[in-house]
């Protein structure tokens, strides 16, 4: 939550032009598959957490980048802010995001998520500014 408040999105509003950022809410969590079964989604902070990946995938499918990271940011920034409440302004997509959350769509966006390596993950988490800023310019030649 911190990382993402106040590090990544402040460095994002810094960058932004510089920056090709994948938002992937999926933290440390992983779907499990089971024969003749319904698919089990599993997350570090229990199913609560799964639900809220979720509609922050779908926040992130149908609002445009801007919108949607300030809106995702919102969301996390506590645990007493609502959907509701992140939303306003944005009100004429709250039905599709709502919608693509509660079925299909926002668990396949889910999985989609799944393949990635959460432990260069937290290398990232410890230094983000400064891992960004030296790979720009290592890629770009430009100092930052």
């Amino acid at each position: 939550m911190v990382f993402n408040t106040q590090q990544l999105f402040a460095s994002w509003l810094r960058h932004e032009k510089e920056m090709k950022l994948r938002l992937v809410p999926f933290g440390k969590a992983w779907v499990e598959e089971p024969p003749n079964e319904q698919p089990k989604l599993h997350c570090q902070h229990g199913p609560r957490e799964c639900q809220l990946n979720i509609l922050h995938g779908c926040i992130l499918k149908k609002l445009p980048p801007k919108k949607a990271f300030a809106v995702v940011v919102c969301l996390i920034k506590n645990f007493r802010t609502t959907f509701d409440q992140c939303i306003e302004g944005h009100e004429s997509f709250k039905n599709a995001i709502v919608n693509c959350s509660q079925g299909e769509q926002g668990f396949s966006l889910f999985k989609k998520f799944q393949p990635y390596d959460f432990y260069e993950q937290d290398d990232w988490l410890q230094h983000f500014e400064r891992k960004f800023v030296e790979r720009y310019e290592e890629k770009f030649g430009v100092k930052l």
